[in-house]
């Protein structure tokens, strides 16, 4: 509603100056390298204004098409952000619903399209442990807790894995270790 009245102010505004300028009387003569050319004023103004709302809306055009690929670009990681972001849920709901398989498979969709980063490696390893393959637990663990933000997450990780295994020294000392 809004665009829709300055749009209108706009109109009007617009035919208030044009009609002003058809009112006004004079003459303007360019005497330019040889040339006369003689014309009315307003008709000199209203045709400067026109050339230069033109030469504006050419530059807009040029500068849109120079930024294009770069708003390509943004977008494209913005929707690949989002699909991430989406895997990245619906993985962590198929976790806590017991559905491993599909927790796993989103786990590492959400891991391509969002590439390495603390969620996308918890819910990996979280589904890794669930899953028994140690390894892939292991090794997500181990990352996390090189990292100091999750630290937390990765020694908590080890410790169950090594209490599953039957290592509880190991567990014990886990922390302890630099």
């Amino acid at each position: 509603m809004i665009r829709l009245l300055a749009f209108l102010g706009f109109c009007v505004l617009t035919a208030l100056i044009a009609s002003w300028l058809s009112a006004q009387q004079g003459v303007t003569v360019i005497n330019w390298l040889g040339w006369r050319v003689e014309m009315m004023t307003s008709l000199l103004v209203t045709g400067l204004l026109i050339s230069f709302g033109g030469l504006i809306l050419i530059v807009k055009l040029l500068v849109s098409v120079i930024s294009w690929p770069s708003w390509l670009g943004y977008n494209w990681r913005a929707r690949r952000r989002r699909r991430g972001d989406e895997a990245l849920g619906q993985g962590m709901v198929a976790f806590a619903a017991g559905d491993m398989a599909e927790a796993r498979k989103l786990a590492r969709r959400a891991e391509r399209l969002l590439g390495q980063g603390v969620l996308p490696d918890l819910l990996s390893a979280q589904t890794a442990h669930a899953t028994g393959d140690d390894k892939a637990a292991k090794r997500y663990f181990k990352s996390l807790s090189a990292q100091p933000g999750t630290a937390y997450f990765g020694h908590l990780g080890l410790m169950r894995l090594h209490l599953d295994q039957g290592e509880i020294e190991k567990a014990v000392w886990l922390p302890v270790q630099p």
